[in-house]
């Protein structure tokens, strides 16, 4: 069973099947109910699978949420682990795209390059990245979460709880995103307190000594999108003993702040639901659909953004103030009604 495409960017691609198919019209209702179908769906999750306390985890409630559902056997939803590899994550989605599965997901971004290598391969398949860095091939759904939403409400709760008026914000360069989303922390910032100055890094490596360099110079927030290992969290930790410092995480990416030892120096999290995404792909899929509306014209990528509004992004607190998050709250309205566009 082939899969048929709905979005407003069909136009540039006449050579797919044309469905009707908007997100809004997708049935993931709490009832049970099992159905009868020949579509069978993939799902790769990174390394370390269930119980690493981050994407895995995330992106396996709303596995088991859809498997409940719809009564999917293990035929027709199979789980795949990869052993982190980049050859065995290209293995991995040949594998599955030459079975004919209708639809493969691959959780999180370090499927990047081998889905766009397995997308270009097999065009005849469907992929499905969530939370992955894009990709322009159209037989490519990429679920993103706004990079650009995120850092700006960051942005404003950093500088509404900081007491020295001095935040900080720092990100990977590998991410090509960083700068739009250093961006838009900063204009989140001067909505939070326009007295606030902010202090920036995109950085290749050296997070720690970055962070040490920032709480010298005053900061006491520090919003990070570094995930590539626990740098930043664990050398906040170790300064927070002695200086008042607090972070402002990204869950669940950053999944070692999912221990009780890193509430103590969270401010709050930005947090990522992972589940959505799956529930939607699903339910789409056994409808015979795929999901691929805009996300960025300009790169050419389609699938979905996920925002606040949408459901796809909300604020884990850990120690903000009522008045901070009344800010906060202030923010996300205007996002939400469009008074603040970014």
């Amino acid at each position: 069973m082939k899969l048929s495409v709905y979005s407003r960017a069909l136009k540039h691609f006449s050579r797919l099947a044309i469905g009707v198919l908007t997100l809004s019209s997708i049935s993931i209702s709490p009832s049970a109910q099992a159905i009868e179908t020949s579509v069978r769906i993939a799902m790769v999750y990174d390394l370390g699978g269930l119980g690493d306390g981050g994407v895995n985890d995330s992106a396996a409630l709303g596995t088991k949420y859809v498997r409940q559902k719809f009564g999917l056997s293990p035929f027709d939803l199979r789980e795949v682990v990869t052993v982190g590899s980049e050859t065995d994550r290209l293995e991995r989605l040949t594998f599955l795209a030459k079975a004919g599965y209708n639809l493969v997901i691959a959780v999180g971004k370090n499927w990047s390059a081998a889905m766009a290598l397995a997308a270009t391969n097999y065009p005849e398949s469907q992929f499905a990245i969530i939370g992955g860095s894009a990709t322009d091939q159209v037989n490519v759904s990429v679920m993103k979460f706004s990079t650009k939403e995120e850092s700006f409400l960051a942005g404003v709760l950093a500088a509404a709880s900081s007491t020295s008026k001095k935040i900080g914000y720092i990100a990977p360069s590998s991410d090509y995103e960083s700068e739009d989303g250093q961006s838009a922390f900063i204009a989140g910032a001067k909505y939070g307190n326009p007295k606030v100055k902010v202090s920036g890094s995109i950085l290749e490596s050296g997070a720690s000594l970055q962070v040490k360099n920032m709480a010298a110079g005053g900061v006491d927030v520090i919003y990070s999108r570094w995930a590539q290992n626990a740098d930043v969290y664990s050398t906040i930790l170790a300064l927070s003993k002695k200086k008042k410092i607090k972070m402002i995480g990204n869950q669940p990416d950053q999944y070692f702040l999912s221990s009780a030892v890193a509430q103590k120096i969270l401010l709050a999290s930005v947090v990522e639901d992972y589940g959505l995404p799956v529930k939607q792909l699903v339910a789409a899929a056994l409808d015979g659909q795929t999901i691929l509306d805009i996300v960025d014209a300009q790169r050419g990528i389609y699938g979905y953004l996920y925002t606040s509004k949408n459901g796809g992004i909300s604020l884990k607190n850990y120690s903000a103030s009522s008045s901070a998050l009344t800010r906060y709250s202030m923010a996300k309205s205007a996002l939400s009604n469009g008074r603040i566009k970014l």
